[in-house]
């Protein structure tokens, strides 16, 4: 049976021990979005707890096109029921 290969994504947000990993096609986004239906479209939208609001937004901008361009299916602890998101579902923002 293959080993699946698991990557850690670099980024900055409220945590730095939660960060990304890829396992095959799915992307673990730990707490990337923390609410989904507003950061999904302004992904420069940041709670105040975020620690680095511009880092943290340049993290979400390059990851959510990371897992577009790489069709792959972000799982995270903070997006709705079923808590997933296909990358068929991942729009370019309008705004950036």
């Amino acid at each position: 049976m293959p080993n699946p290969t698991i990557s850690i994504i670099t980024s900055v947000y409220n945590a730095k021990d939660y960060l990304p990993r890829t396992v095959a096609s799915i992307l673990v986004i730990a707490d990337l979005i923390h609410g989904a239906a507003l950061q999904m479209v302004h992904p420069e939208y940041c709670p105040a707890y975020d620690m680095d609001a511009e880092a943290a937004t340049e993290s979400r901008l390059r990851i959510l096109k990371y897992a577009r361009d790489n069709h792959l299916t972000m799982y995270g602890m903070h997006l709705p029921a079923p808590g997933f998101i296909e990358s068929t579902m991942l729009e370019q923002p309008n705004n950036h």
